[in-house]
């Protein structure tokens, strides 16, 4: 998925999007993650995600009214929990 195609998705609200599983997730061509999405692929609930975020701890942007974390953000992330171990 491209970024214009992404766009035109979440401009288009008549248009579902797709859920992904956990394989598709860390796919190279999907470049942004939804905190369900990455709740799914990491076995921890969406709260906690969502907390993840709001503390900072995972950098997140708008995208039309989508709040979206970068796959290489997620990346850093988890790498950083290994950094702390």
């Amino acid at each position: 998925m491209t970024s214009h195609d992404l766009a035109e998705t979440v401009a288009d609200d008549s248009e579902p999007v797709a859920r992904l599983t956990a394989s598709d997730v860390f796919d190279a061509d999907h470049t942004f993650l939804d905190a369900e999405q990455i709740a799914e692929a990491t076995g921890v609930n969406v709260v906690t995600v969502r907390k993840w975020i709001s503390d900072g701890q995972l950098g997140s942007a708008k995208l039309g009214r989508r709040r979206v974390v970068r796959r290489a953000e997620l990346y850093r992330f988890i790498d950083s929990l290994f950094d702390d171990a």
